[in-house]
């Protein structure tokens, strides 16, 4: 196509002039380079006294072509009045953009204005002044043409600030900006502002405490400020926080002095309720509020009104209501319905905290059968004076389901009264002591449940709780125990104070009375250390309770201070449609370790039957329990055991976090008559009570014998007896001291009269083996001991040993045995190994049989009937063989010596060296006579040696000679000592020093 001249002509002009255009905003670009930065600096200084930083700007006609693009990087206004340095604005990029069109420098129109990475910040320190945005007064005429007036389409934020911190009033709030479209214009006698904007409150803090952490936030606003009046107007805005909108409107109008102004602002809608209750309520009721759900949402109002400032607020006065709201907890899938709620929050008169007031004055909720009705005042938010006033029924199922109680449990029950708490709470910036006191009235009715730590039910109990201004006190509480009547009456001083940290000890007095108790009826794990949950718990609880409050009030379980909460720290949450499991809070756990350092408390107890174990009764129990700390004491204890015996006794035990520790009991027991087999088997199931090792596993072994020595014994008993039987044995005047631990009984002293004379002994009996077997080692001295008494006993057992028509005279002996007591705490003879040194006095034998068969050709009238001088032989027994490597004997025939072996009921292997002339021609009415008159006679010479065997009840002898003789009493010697080293029978008989197992 071919352009005609004319065409040409408007082509080369056009050319022409966008050529000059072109240089024209290239020399503006580089002269808006060069001046911009100075003009703007200096144009700043005449309005404003803050510090604006070094900065960069530049100039483009093409980046957003036909728009001019002006484009500033690094702005900062620093604050340099107060003590630091303060960056009170900052823009790291900001771009505004005009059109080309804009001829009218008056009423400057800008299509965009974006602003990247913005922040503004403001500070108010303790003293009330301000570093923040400001600027100077210009005093200008009063015409349209003097005004700057401007109109922006578009400001677009992104990744934007706010941050205000008063010190002055301890409150700060940070707001994150994602994004915003807003619309802003100034005209001659108003700034509009209009527009949408999304972001997040990252925190709000107001007394210490954070309220609406990382919420999102979203504005549709719409925002009117009147030059003139110098008064701003929210007006159609919406903000929709948690989901919910809350409609805002009202005024703000500068006041004259300058700083601050006078506000009338409105802000109404729904809320949903546990997000709304979390930032009003007080810390620790929020971690009970976490374990609610709930889509109801209570309805407030907001008013603002007053003048607000940097040392100011404004009257703030919240109105909410709810009506037929629901509470969902689906720990245990339980609703609280039909919730009404209404109540007023008001920062009063002078509009501090305090002068601040919440007051619910009416609440009411409905779970299953029961209902309650509550009404709360909180007034002096900085020292809180409260009341808390409320009535109700409640099923006892139900409550175990809200409340932490003692309780495994629960099948039924009732709970109805009324209760008031009023006081002061401490003060939450200077920490002082609460004031509190309670009047009230709660009946319990009909229940069923099964303690903590019990294994048990309580059914049918009854009884009234009773509030009475710092004390309270449980009344004939009551019913069955494990289908055995019991009773309990209690009565606690300063449980309030103690409740909410007041100084002083809390002190508890209660009488206990039971038909009947069990031992199997508590956990076996009663014991039980739960040190490392029950630490992490306790490392909870105390972030729980860092600060009192009247959520306290609410959610502290007043049983739940029992030593029930040593028994079991935690538990599984059971569901079903009669019972429930509680669980254990860390709360709870926080109260037994302040209770383990200021409590005090005295128990009365009174049991008709207690069984220790399953051999073991009490019966008329009666003792005193005395708690102070950690020291727990039994004292003016009387019982009467199974076997008839009465009982006075001691103890207590140290109550740790950990559960019991190191329990003791000292007792006295006498008995008419006492079975020692019976009363050795309940003593031995009594380790069924002992705690676990309490020694650190860590340890070193030096440190871990030390506390085994240092908590040996945890049972010392002290038996007396007029009779006592063992098995075949009887006597009288029995003294026995035992001390028990879980592994042994160390019989320090066993003495009683038998047979005639008297036994004394002592020594070690293991407990904790397995297969009911129990090893027992013993030393016993015995004096003056009827030999005829000794052998019709024997007779009785059927050992086979001699008559007790056979033998006559008494015995002094020292024994050491070892044997192994089987499940009835019998012994055996084929279990037993022992040495005894033994001094026969006045020893007569008559018609023994082997010395009759070794001397048979003699006349039976000189061998029938023999006399001894005292007589002492050493002996040991194993297998039901005794061992004798020497015995000299001096009879009215004869002196003689005898050693060898015997075998109950088996076979005999004895020597027996005599003098045949004595006793052939041995005058043996003068020897007899010497004997009874205890004079010496001569050691004979020229002994036969006579070897007397026994085989199958049949004895024989034939002649020895010395060879053989010499070689047997070695072989009995070294058999002997064999005996006494496999054993390790002690010969020494170090009878005053305690004997140790070996």
């Amino acid at each position: 196509m071919r352009l005609n001249v004319k065409t040409k002509k408007y082509v080369l002009i056009f050319v022409l002039l966008l050529s000059i255009l072109s240089i024209a905003f290239e020399v503006i670009a580089r002269i808006y380079r060069q001046k911009a930065s100075s003009y703007i600096r200096t144009r700043f200084e005449l309005q404003s006294d803050l510090v604006l930083e070094p900065f960069s700007t530049s100039f483009s006609i093409w980046k957003h072509f036909p728009r001019a693009t002006f484009t500033f990087n690094n702005l900062s206004l620093v604050d340099t009045v107060g003590t630091a340095r303060l960056q009170v604005a900052a823009v790291k990029k900001a771009e505004i953009i005009i059109p080309l069109t804009q001829f009218n420098l008056h009423r400057i129109r800008v299509a965009r204005l974006v602003l990247n990475d913005f922040v503004f910040r403001q500070f108010i320190n303790e003293n009330g002044n301000k570093n923040g945005l400001r600027f100077r007064q210009v005093v200008r005429p009063d015409t349209t043409a003097e005004k700057f007036l401007f109109r922006i389409k578009n400001v677009v934020i992104n990744n934007g600030q706010f941050i205000s911190e008063n010190r002055f009033k301890k409150n700060s709030i940070a707001i994150k900006i994602n994004q915003t479209k807003l619309a802003v214009e100034r005209t001659a006698d108003e700034l509009n502002i209009s527009g949408n904007l999304q972001g997040a409150i990252t925190h709000y803090v107001t007394n210490r405490r954070k309220l609406f952490q990382n919420e999102a936030i979203a504005l549709n606003a719409h925002y009117r400020y009147d030059l003139t009046k110098k008064q701003g107007q929210i007006y159609q805005t919406q903000a929709i926080v948690n989901n919910s909108t809350l409609h805002v409107k009202g005024t703000h109008t500068s006041l004259s002095t300058g700083v601050g102004a006078n506000l009338d602002i409105t802000i109404a809608g729904y809320q949903p309720i546990l997000q709304i209750f979390r930032q009003i309520m007080p810390p620790t009721a929020v971690h009970s509020l976490n374990k609610l759900r709930s889509n109801s949402r209570v309805y407030l109002i907001g008013r603002f009104q007053g003048e607000s400032g940097p040392r100011f607020r404004p009257r703030s006065i919240v109105k909410f209501r709810l009506n037929n709201g629901e509470l969902f907890l689906p720990s245990i899938n339980k609703k609280i319905n039909n919730v009404m709620l209404a109540g007023i929050l008001d920062n009063g008169t002078k509009h501090l905290p305090e002068s601040s007031r919440l007051l619910l004055s009416r609440i009411s909720a409905q779970m299953g059968k029961g209902q309650v009705q509550m009404h709360i005042d909180l007034k002096n938010f900085t020292k809180p004076e409260f009341t808390l006033a409320g009535k109700g029924q409640l099923n006892l199922p139900e409550l175990t389901q809200l409340l932490s109680l003692p309780i495994s449990k629960v099948n039924q029950g009732e709970i109805t009264g009324n209760l008031k708490i009023s006081g002061v709470l401490p003060d939450s910036l200077q920490g002082s002591s609460p004031q509190v006191s309670a009047h009230g009235e709660i009946e319990l009715k009909q229940a069923a449940f099964q303690p903590e730590g019990f294994l048990v039910m309580c059914r049918n109990v009854t009884g009234k709780i009773l509030f009475t201004d710092k004390d309270v006190s449980l009344k004939n509480l009551g019913g069955l125990l494990a289908g055995k009547p019991f009773n309990l009456n209690a009565s606690i001083q300063n449980y309030l104070p103690y409740l909410f940290k007041q100084p002083g000890l809390l002190r508890a007095k209660v009488d206990f009375t039971a038909a009947a108790l069990h031992a199997d009826w508590i956990q076996g794990n009663l014991y039980a250390s739960n040190g490392g949950r029950l630490a992490a718990d306790l490392n909870q609880a105390q972030a729980y309770n860092q600060s009192s409050s009247i959520y306290r009030l609410a959610s502290y379980r007043p049983t739940g201070e029992s030593a029930y909460r040593l028994v079991k720290n935690s538990r599984q949450m059971q569901k079903g449609s009669n019972t429930t499991q509680t669980r254990t809070e860390p709360e709870v756990n926080q109260v037994l370790l302040s209770l383990l350092r200021a409590a005090s408390s005295q128990i009365n107890v009174r049991v008709g039957v207690l069984n220790v174990t399953s051999k073991e009764a009490l019966r008329n129990l009666k003792f005193q329990v005395n708690q102070l700390g950690q020291r727990v004491t039994l004292t003016n204890m009387r019982f009467t055991s199974s076997e008839g015996g009465n009982a006075t006794a001691t103890g207590g035990f140290q109550l740790t976090r950990a559960g019991i520790r190191s329990p003791y009991l000292q007792a006295n027991l006498h008995y008419d008559f006492l079975n020692l087999q019976t009363f050795m088997l309940h003593l031995a199931e009594l380790k069924k009570l002992v705690p676990q090792s309490e020694g650190n596993t860590r340890q070193n072994s030096k440190r871990r014998k030390a506390n085994l020595q240092k908590n040996s014994f945890f049972a010392a008993l002290k038996v007396t007896a007029h009779r006592v039987q063992y098995e075949y044995l009887h006597g009288s005047n029995l003294l026995l001291r035992v001390n028990l631990n879980k592994e042994r009984a160390q019989l320090s002293q066993l003495s009683l009269n038998a047979f005639g004379g008297q036994i004394n002994s002592h020594g070690n009996l293991q407990i904790n083996n397995a297969h009911n077997i129990y090893p027992l080692r013993l030393q016993a001295q015995v004096k003056g001991i009827n030999l005829q008494q000794l052998f019709a006993v024997a007779n009785q057992m059927n050992m086979d040993v001699l008559s007790s028509n056979s033998i006559r005279g008494e015995a002094e002996c020292q024994v050491s045995l070892t044997t192994a007591l089987d499940q009835t705490f019998s012994p055996a003879f084929e279990r037993t190994a022992a040495y005894a040194n033994a001094t026969f006095r006045g020893m007569e034998l008559i018609e023994v049989a082997p010395i009759q068969n070794a001397l048979r050709f003699l006349r039976n009238e000189r061998t029938r009937h023999l006399f001894f001088d005292d007589v002492t032989t050493r002996f040991v027994m194993q297998n039901n063989q005794f061992i004798t490597p020497k015995v000299r004997m001096n009879s009215n025939l004869t002196d003689f010596e005898l050693s060898g072996k015997y075998k109950m009921g088996g076979s005999a292997d004895l020597n027996m060296d005599i003098n045949v002339f004595n006793v052939l021609f041995g005058n043996n009415k003068k020897r007899i006579e010497k004997i009874q008159d205890s004079t010496a006679t001569l050691s004979s010479s020229n002994l036969q040696h006579l070897i007397l065997t026994r085989e199958q009840d049949k004895y024989k002898v034939k002649l020895g000679n010395k060879k053989d003789r010499i070689t047997n009493n070695k072989a009995l010697l070294s058999e002997f000592n064999n005996v006494l080293r496999q054993h390790q029978l002690d010969t020494s008989f170090t009878f005053n020093q305690p004997l140790t197992a070996k």
